[in-house]
């Protein structure tokens, strides 16, 4: 025999359980992303680094070498002095890299936006 009639108790699935379950929720993620915003920002913190010998290292590389071989070509090739050379390449890469990044950031956020 089942009766119809509605208690004043509040069950599992009542409105209000549903609303307090949301909001504990809300807490929670909350809680986490700070906890996550806190791991972003420590992990960022690099150990110290010996800079004289990174710079030395990469001032001794092949790579580095040719770098100034490449200035000096440019600055015979264009008749601007070695320092002028050096500043265009320098200009060059940096605002490739720039562009690269921004590049990449941007298809980044398409294909984020993209379903």
């Amino acid at each position: 025999m089942s009766s119809n009639f509605s208690t004043p108790y509040p069950y599992p699935d009542s409105e209000e359980r549903k609303k307090q379950t949301l909001a504990n929720a809300e807490q929670a993620l909350r809680h986490f992303s700070r906890v996550f915003n806190t791991a972003v920002v420590s992990t960022r913190v690099e150990q110290p680094r010996n800079i004289s010998l990174e710079l030395r290292e990469m001032m001794n590389s092949p790579a580095f070498r040719s770098i100034l071989k490449a200035a000096q070509h440019l600055a015979a090739k264009s008749g601007v002095t070695e320092k002028e050379a050096a500043e265009q390449i320098i200009r060059t890469f940096r605002k490739l890299d720039t562009l690269w990044s921004e590049y990449l950031v941007r298809e980044g956020v398409e294909k984020v936006r993209k379903p």
